[in-house]
């Protein structure tokens, strides 16, 4: 189940683009920066293990969808800062920190990734691991796949979307 955003992306500009879901209504909604673009009601139950419930492995992907055997989508673009909460967060909550990392205490954030600890446009051999900055016992590392790893197209970049700062 999806919900798609009826205008095209353009070329070399970030966007924040945040998707949330309401178990209780089964409505999906999808913001690009700040603006509601498209939702989907209803929606049904996501299949599988629900995020928060990892059973020891993260099965989500970042900037990748695999539909169950079907084609696979590989996000072809930059990507700064993927938050995953427990909780729907309101056109204002989401607006009012689109631009700034958070400090990872957030209540209902259960994996944040930042994308900073590799160097930009620098070689990262080592780096193979997406650190998730959440304030969790347990974080949700989760293991890159696909990216450049050294030379000028590294899979780091600066500043990247976010750069105002902590909220």
């Amino acid at each position: 189940n999806t919900v798609v955003d009826p205008t095209p992306m353009l070329l070399n500009t970030w966007y924040h683009v945040a998707v949330t879901y309401d178990s209780i209504t089964n409505t999906m909604i999808l913001y690009k920066n700040g603006v509601q673009v498209a939702t989907g009601n209803p929606v049904g139950n996501p299949v599988g293990n629900p995020v928060g419930t990892y059973n020891g492995e993260l099965n989500q992907y970042i900037g990748a969808f695999n539909n169950g055997g079907g084609p696979a989508f590989n996000w072809d673009g930059q990507i700064d800062e993927v938050r995953i909460w427990n909780v729907v967060r309101t056109q204002a909550q989401l607006v009012a920190s689109s631009g700034c990392e958070l400090t990872g205490d957030e209540p209902g954030l259960l994996a944040y990734f930042n994308f900073n600890q590799g160097t930009a446009g620098g070689a990262n051999p080592g780096v193979t691991t997406l650190n998730d900055g959440s304030d969790r016992c347990t974080p949700n590392n989760g293991t890159l796949v696909g990216f450049a790893l050294t030379g000028a197209t590294s899979n780091w970049v600066t500043p990247g979307g976010t750069v105002t700062g902590t909220c």
